[in-house]
């Protein structure tokens, strides 16, 4: 994690919904923060889009079959990355080949908004609402449709439930 989390929700209990790359950000920073995580997957695995297959009659190398390109500037998918002891692998020798912004086709991401979606909504997205709050690719402020985005959104998630806990604290007396 990017800095020590204090254990403010020691004793909370969380239900995060979904095991994508926001799901497991935001639990992994509401367990340090001591809250009692449960998670809840509807499949058989945990990752959301994010899956490698091994086909030896198709490839010698896996096969990804979700998000796999980790920018420069994914800031947050990185230093998730060397939080976990991860190592990322070199995979492009000259930079994409294809703006996906500009594909008419791809239409720039997995997330897309259609024309009439205003970017003032944008916000409303990640909104929390009542106890419960949002996380996704979707709801990131400036990445989404980007695994960047999903771990950004869980952190954010993982804070708006400490602030949720911070404004339930009873005013000390004067």
């Amino acid at each position: 994690m990017r800095k020590a989390l204090t254990p403010f929700l020691k004793g909370q209990r969380v239900i995060v919904v979904g095991g994508g790359r926001a799901g497991l950000v935001a639990g992994r920073d509401l367990g340090a923060r001591g809250a009692d995580v449960q998670l809840l997957e509807a499949r058989a695995r945990l990752g959301g889009r994010v899956c490698s297959i091994d086909d030896a009659d198709f490839s010698d190398a896996p096969i990804e079959l979700g998000g796999e390109f980790i920018d420069g500037e994914h800031a947050a998918i990185r230093s998730l990355c060397r939080d976990l002891k991860l190592t990322l692998v070199p995979v492009l020798k000259d930079g994409f080949g294809l703006s996906w912004e500009l594909d008419p086709y791809a239409l720039g991401g997995y997330t897309f908004f259609p024309p009439d979606f205003r970017p003032e909504w944008r916000s409303e997205l990640s909104r929390s609402f009542g106890r419960i709050a949002f996380a996704g690719d979707h709801t990131s402020r400036y990445w989404h449709g980007y695994m960047n985005g999903a771990v950004e959104s869980g952190h954010r998630a993982a804070r708006d439930i400490e602030m949720m806990k911070l404004m339930e604290l009873p005013s000390a007396p004067a």
